[in-house]
């Protein structure tokens, strides 16, 4: 079964693939640049081009995690759609399934333009029937993505904010959200739809910096009592 992955290389993808090869899977990274890892077949990608992707004709599925991270960079939600839309141009005639992995921000009336731009290229990908992953809040592996940043923060910071009303997040491992992805790419009775990947049961923020505190970084520490409207206010 050949996979597709666009930002393997990235946090969750060098873990997608890992566990994708092991589970005796074909994976392609289309990505900026070659993965190390040495069974991987590898098209260079670069998620602000124009040009059409070309994937190759036997492939089963595609997964989209690559995304714009860089501040650096001013790609614009129209530029973000515009790359779905031509992937899914590219998978169209294939009978590839498409899976494009969200965010729990996405809504229609989101507070930020990240989920703004989500829920816009959420719509794009059910229009032509690929399925969308809403994962939670991923942790655990090597210290990257948001996680990486969340760790760092930890290791810097004796004093850490706990917001209230405390927000609540879903966590899942970044090996669980591997898993769950390959298990959707096998199961051919999943179709288009929103699905969501993460614990059932809520916990506090603070509770999630609170762990990570004591399991990783392995050092005690405080909180401070932020209102969030305190916040709000600040910021106006």
């Amino acid at each position: 079964m050949k996979i597709v992955v666009t930002g393997a290389t990235g946090y969750i993808g060098v873990r997608l693939v890992k566990i994708a090869i092991i589970q005796g899977c074909d994976v392609v990274s289309m990505s900026r640049r070659q993965s190390k890892y040495q069974k991987l077949s590898w098209i260079k990608y670069d998620l602000f081009s124009s040009s059409l992707p070309k994937i190759p004709s036997d492939t089963h599925a595609l997964i989209h995690l690559a995304a714009n991270t860089s501040a650096a960079h001013n790609m614009d939600s129209t530029s973000e759609l515009r790359t779905v839309q031509l992937l899914l141009s590219a998978t169209k005639n294939l009978g590839t399934k498409f899976i494009f992995v969200s965010s729990q921000t996405a809504r229609p009336d989101a507070p930020t333009p990240y989920g703004l731009t989500k829920w816009s290229i959420e719509q794009e990908v059910l229009a032509a029937k690929g399925i969308v992953v809403r994962p939670g809040q991923v942790y655990g592996g090597i210290e990257r993505g948001l996680f990486g940043s969340l760790v760092k923060v930890v290791k810097k910071s004796f004093l850490l904010p706990n917001f209230l009303p405390a927000p609540k997040i879903q966590p899942i491992h970044v090996d669980d959200l591997a898993e769950g992805l390959i298990n959707i790419v096998k199961n051919n009775s999943i179709k288009s739809s929103v699905l969501c990947l993460a614990s059932p049961t809520p916990i506090e923020f603070s509770q999630f910096i609170l762990a990570i505190a004591k399991e990783r970084v392995r050092r005690w520490r405080l909180f401070v009592p932020i209102p969030v409207l305190f916040v709000k206010g600040v910021g106006s």
